[in-house]
């Protein structure tokens, strides 16, 4: 369900790496703190994308991970709200 958000309301198409890493997770985990995907280390490294998916700007991934985290939200509440209404 991530990737086809990733690619319908992102527009992003991750290339899989076969590594733990994926930018979905890394975009969330930058909205609180850039430091947590180690992106000034990425950059001075020349590996600052994921999977094709370039980390910079910055301000592009964290605007992604709200994104994502809302989309996240809101499926979270619609599940939730389905289990209530059949367990009554």
């Amino acid at each position: 369900m991530g990737e086809k958000f990733e690619e319908s309301a992102l527009g992003i198409h991750e290339k899989m790496e076969g590594l733990h890493d994926d930018y979905y997770i890394s975009a969330l985990i930058a909205v609180h703190d850039l430091d947590g995907v180690r992106l000034p280390e990425r950059i001075k490294a020349g590996k600052a994308t994921i999977n094709g998916v370039s980390l910079t700007p910055a301000e592009k991934t964290v605007e992604n991970g709200r994104k994502i985290a809302a989309f996240r939200a809101e499926k979270t509440i619609a599940a939730v709200k389905k289990s209530i209404a059949a367990s009554r």
